[in-house]
């Protein structure tokens, strides 16, 4: 149903991405493997963030131009979810769906000492996109890119552990 909700908004022609078809993909591919064990989540998920950024860059090279050739707008679809897409893609989404699964396994800490730990995760990880660019002379990062998914982990970190401090302060005007 999201697959066909987003394919049917994306018919609209907005210049906004729609990511619900993307979703979709993510859920019927990620679902299962909710079903190993954490060992086996924690290993893939592992692997699925280290070969991402290389894996992105040689699928896009070889499949692009052989994807739009073929016209078929159904396998120029499945392309862009799974690989080809500018801003979101399958490749990239699995692993952070999987993390929040291992979180989630692992009961969400949100201890002082768990927060003040992730929260430095988050403000390390931070600048390493915009640092990696300038460094690099790079204009812009590889969305999905090594420095792309610490920017994006550093804001996931920074996020819960604000969010946690919240659902943690104990004031009875709060």
């Amino acid at each position: 149903m999201l697959i066909a909700l987003g394919v049917w908004l994306a018919g609209w022609g907005t210049w906004v991405d729609i990511v619900l078809a993307y979703l979709g993909l993510l859920l019927i591919l990620g679902s299962p493997l909710l079903f190993l064990g954490t060992r086996w989540l924690v290993a893939i998920t592992a692997v699925l963030f280290v070969v991402s950024e290389p894996l992105i860059t040689f699928l896009q090279g070889a499949l692009m131009p052989a994807v739009y050739l073929t016209g078929s707008e159904p396998l120029i679809w499945l392309a862009q979810w799974t690989v080809l897409g500018g801003n979101y893609r399958l490749i990239n989404l699995l692993p952070m769906f999987l993390a929040g699964a291992l979180l989630l396994r692992w009961g969400l800490p949100a201890g002082r000492r768990v927060l003040w730990i992730l929260g430095a995760v988050g403000v390390v990880l931070f600048p390493v996109r915009p640092l990696s660019e300038r460094i690099l002379g790079i204009e812009k990062s590889l969305s999905g890119g090594w420095a792309d998914t610490a920017h994006d982990v550093s804001l996931v970190l920074l996020a819960y552990v604000a969010v946690s401090a919240l659902a943690n302060i104990k004031a009875e005007r709060v």
